[in-house]
């Protein structure tokens, strides 16, 4: 079966003015006050944060598949 689509009529009515919520000019991250020091510290920060992460998540698959060799041998 097929349905009936209706056409959209937009009647001009605001329900809700989003003008003051969401200003036109947002700032990015890379326009703020910090220097190029600042930002490669924070982009290598959080590089540095993500890898340390990985390398625990791999030891931790490593001594799973080390203990699981070694008991069903």
């Amino acid at each position: 079966m097929k349905r009936k689509t209706t056409q959209f009529e937009d009647d001009g009515r605001v329900i809700a003015d989003m003008g003051e919520i969401l200003p036109e000019e947002r700032e990015t991250p890379w326009e703020t006050s910090m220097s190029r020091r600042e930002r490669l510290q924070t982009i290598f920060g959080a590089m540095g944060a993500s890898l340390l992460i990985g390398m625990i998540y791999l030891a931790a698959f490593a001594a799973v598949i080390a203990l699981m060799i070694h008991f069903f041998r």
